[in-house]
């Protein structure tokens, strides 16, 4: 696990993040990302899970899997949508061509860094 639990007490003694990302390797041969996604709804109704994927790999690379997330970020057919669901719930929807050219301008009105 990284970083460690020393590492993230000194890092929340500052004070100065609201989140501190956590990172765990667990291989398939004892949880698949399916049966870790199970667990997680016992948690939270409001899961996530994203993988990498490739056509020309048998498998994924990583998995990113969490809960209860602060804010979601959605583009479908061009249509950006980005929704805060912590504290006061917001919703943006725009049209866009390129939806990274958005996120940036975006991401500071949340005053979010990046």
């Amino acid at each position: 696990m990284y970083p460690t639990l020393d590492k993230m007490k000194e890092i929340a003694s500052t004070g100065k993040y609201q989140r501190i990302p956590l990172c765990r390797e667990l291989y398939a041969d004892r949880y698949t990302s399916v049966e870790v996604m199970r667990i997680l709804r016992k948690a939270s109704k409001h899961c996530y899970l994203l993988e990498s994927a490739s056509q020309t790999e048998s498998w994924g690379r990583y998995s990113f899997l969490g809960y209860d997330p602060a804010m979601e970020i959605t583009c479908t057919d061009g249509c950006l949508k980005i929704r805060k669901t912590k504290g006061i719930e917001e919703e943006k929807i725009m049209q866009v061509s390129h939806p990274g050219e958005f996120l940036r301008k975006i991401l500071q009105d949340y005053k979010i860094e990046n």
